[in-house]
């Protein structure tokens, strides 16, 4: 403990009390009428976004790309995707968010480029070129009847092999992701050396932070001297497929401390903000990247995605009834074990890789509930210790596409992956040409990552008030009901929610600094009670996270010595009948003694 009686995670700083507000380029607002979102549409929208109480703008990849993966198979770290604009834009941008008093992150996409950019073309050229080693690249294994195959069993994140072949230098190259996304080798001493000299040349022209990209996949278990360490293979789980998970072989690999130091270090430094994309990544690993006490720390926080995976991934067929109590269990693990062990938390439940959050916690149904399920989501995340991460359309309450879009209006190649696969699979087993997949669209509808990507909705055009041309995705129609404009002015909508809580959040140390203590409510596991603390600081938050009416007891707490706070339901109804606590459905309320 600190002299003042507060653990050193809770020392202050800049980015622990920074609302970062996420943007997807594509998507948020095109100011020249090509359909594209772009650097200027975000500009002209900063009033929106500072109004909000953010203070801070990450920005999603927007260097030059051939777009397999919407900017996350980068082809030039030094030039602006040019629908996007240019570094004149990029600059302007810039200086704007500097003279509001606002800051910047950018994605670091390093644990691999696109198969476009010039190094990796360098490097598939010869094995003898000056990038021969700058990726990953193997010999084939050679059968008994002279057949080619993989290095090793290894599956890619997004299924089929992690292996490409490579006619012109007669090798594999490994790519955890697509095959127009190689892994960087960052064994390799002139990568890790490029990478530290991105980063600087981007923090001279403002940079203030980075979200780095599967940052803990960027070492692989690599060994020139004995093959048989070299890239071993997967252990099989999946007995039914050749190629096999691999996250226990790259996933924290051996020398990803070693080489996060270095990064940080030289050119990071502790008051650039960084934040961790590290999927499969538990409250203790986080401490080994990010501990506050360490002075040889790698991050200052990272991405932990336990809460929001527990809402599945792409299931055939109708949602799985989802155990409110898991998810506040899984917050509770996240909320102590970080600050017990000196890191600090990021704050979210929304991201583009992830559907919309009040469809996760409404699963389906209770539509009705949807503008109170939004603000019991903004009150329950500004609650949370940690810096606090609003994703666009969020402040508003977006729900997920129509569940009638067809698969042709779903543009992600996750999403049309996992249709195809799919699709040829039923072909298959039926011996239908056209199999029946509408229960794999409601699997889709429910979990794609399109859902996060529509156009930002900022009235109730047809147009959304997006662009002026052809959007290159479809508008989600839900605009007519759920849009900027509609809300802005409107003193019970959910953005106007939004700002009250952010608002409330900078006024209490509590809720940003404050420890976590879950309070157990008794007789219902769809109720949410936390207690925080920070200083003579103290809170409770309470909430129904289900579809029906909780009567539940808190046998901890004495409501009858508390105040209500905020709440997300307008009613007159006393804080508790007795002993009994009453909460409606979606109701959230925040109590201060």
């Amino acid at each position: 403990m600190t002299e003042r009686g507060l653990l050193p995670a809770q020392k202050t700083a800049w980015w622990k009390e920074a609302v970062v507000y996420q943007i997807y380029p594509a998507s948020f607002a095109d100011s020249n009428g090509d359909g594209i979102g772009d650097l200027e549409g975000v500009r002209r929208h900063l009033d929106h976004i500072q109004s909000l109480g953010a203070t801070m703008l990450w920005l999603c990849p927007h260097l030059e790309s051939p777009n397999v993966d919407m900017g996350y198979d980068i082809s030039d770290y030094e030039r602006i995707q040019p629908g996007y604009g240019d570094m004149n834009d990029m600059q302007k941008l810039i200086d704007d968010l500097h003279s509001r008093g606002m800051k910047i992150m950018f994605d670091l996409v390093v644990n691999h480029t696109s198969d476009k950019h010039a190094f990796f073309e360098e490097s598939r050229s010869s094995r003898t070129n000056a990038k021969a080693d700058w990726y990953i690249w193997r010999d084939a294994k050679i059968n008994a009847a002279g057949q080619k195959s993989e290095p090793n069993n290894w599956a890619s994140i997004w299924g089929g092999s992690a292996w490409t072949w490579d006619e012109t230098r007669q090798q594999f190259y490994l790519h955890l992701f697509s095959p127009q996304q190689p892994d960087l080798n960052w064994d390799c001493p002139e990568v890790r050396q490029e990478i530290l000299d991105i980063v600087t040349r981007w923090q001279r022209r403002g940079v203030d932070g980075w979200r780095l990209d599967a940052i803990n996949f960027i070492s692989k278990p690599q060994n020139s001297q004995d093959a048989s360490l070299d890239l071993p293979d997967a252990p099989v789980t999946d007995p039914s497929s050749h190629y096999q998970p691999a996250f226990c072989r790259f996933n924290h690999g051996p020398n990803v401390h070693r080489y996060l130091k270095e990064l940080y270090q030289q050119c990071l430094l502790p008051d650039v903000m960084t934040v961790g994309e590290a999927a499969q990544t538990t409250p203790r690993q986080t401490a080994e990247y990010c501990s506050w006490e360490r002075p040889d720390r790698e991050l200052q926080m990272v991405f932990g995605t336990d809460h929001v995976d527990l809402y599945g991934g792409f299931e055939i067929g109708p949602p799985k009834p989802l155990r409110h109590g898991d998810f506040i269990s899984t917050v509770n693990k996240w909320a102590t074990t970080l600050l017990e062990h000196g890191s600090w938390a990021s704050v979210f439940v929304s991201n583009h890789d992830q559907p919309r959050p009040v469809n996760n916690i409404l699963r389906g149904s209770a539509p009705e509930h949807r503008v109170r399920a939004a603000k019991l989501l903004a009150l329950f995340e500004c609650c949370l210790t940690g810096t606090l991460f609003v994703y666009q359309g969020e402040e508003i309450g977006m729900i997920n596409v129509p569940e009638d879009w067809p698969i042709e209006d779903y543009p992600d190649l996750v999403t049309q992956k996992f249709y195809s696969e799919e699709l040829e699979r039923r072909k298959k087993v039926s011996g239908s040409a056209d199999p029946d997949m509408s229960d794999v669209m409601l699997g889709i509808n429910r979990k794609a990552r399109d859902n996060a990507r529509v156009p930002m909705p900022w009235d109730d055009t047809p147009l959304a008030g997006f662009t002026t041309g052809r959007p290159w995705m479809r508008v989600n129609e839900d605009n007519r009901v759920c849009n900027v404009a509609a809300q802005v002015n409107d003193k019970d909508s959910v953005l106007s929610f939004w700002k009250e809580c952010i608002a409330l959040r900078k006024s209490h140390p509590a809720l940003n600094y404050g420890t976590f203590e879950l309070v157990p409510a008794r007789g219902s596991e769809d109720v949410c009670s936390f207690v925080k603390r920070h200083g003579k600081d103290r809170l409770h938050f309470v909430a129904n996270f289900g579809q029906t009416r909780a009567s539940v007891t808190i046998p901890a707490l004495d409501l009858g010595h508390f105040e209500l706070v905020k709440a997300n339901v307008a009613s007159s109804a006393p804080l508790s009948d007795g002993d009994v606590f009453v909460l409606e459905p979606f109701e959230a309320r925040l109590l201060i003694p």
